[in-house]
């Protein structure tokens, strides 16, 4: 299946992706091929079993194939559409979640709370402003 035309300049960028596991794969392909060929190349000055030739060309028949279906699955990876031609990095803009200070209609600029006792279980606060400023807090 043919890779369909981009429109624009595709030129300048990249038209298909390839995943590390397949960059990985076609080098080891490529080097057993290459191997099995210095072996082929070789095989006038060595006494070689009598179907070694074969199982050779066997096994370089089976990596091509194997390089091939690697090259149609990176075909079939065609990189998404260049976005803008932006340049620089940008951040995202900052959300804060903080909630709206309320302060009592009462509370004074220096004043003091200060616990003083409990009722059923809980404490109780009072407004002291007099300590606050007698620094007995």
């Amino acid at each position: 299946e043919a890779a369909e035309v981009m429109p624009g300049d595709a030129g300048g960028r990249y038209l298909f992706g390839m995943t590390l596991d397949q960059v990985d794969t076609l080098n080891q392909l490529i080097d057993m091929i290459a191997a099995h060929g210095d072996v082929v190349t070789a095989s006038n000055d060595a006494e070689l079993a009598d179907h070694t030739l074969s199982l050779l060309g066997h096994a370089i028949f089976n990596d091509a194939r194997a390089v091939r279906e690697i090259i149609r699955q990176v075909e079939s990876q065609r990189l998404k559409a260049a976005r803008g031609s932006q340049t620089g990095v940008g951040e995202e803009r900052c959300v804060y979640h903080a909630g709206r200070a309320c302060l009592p209609a009462d509370t004074l600029p220096h004043s003091a709370w200060r616990l003083t006792g409990k009722r059923s279980g809980a404490n109780i606060a009072t407004h002291d402003t007099q300590a606050m400023t007698t620094g007995a807090i």
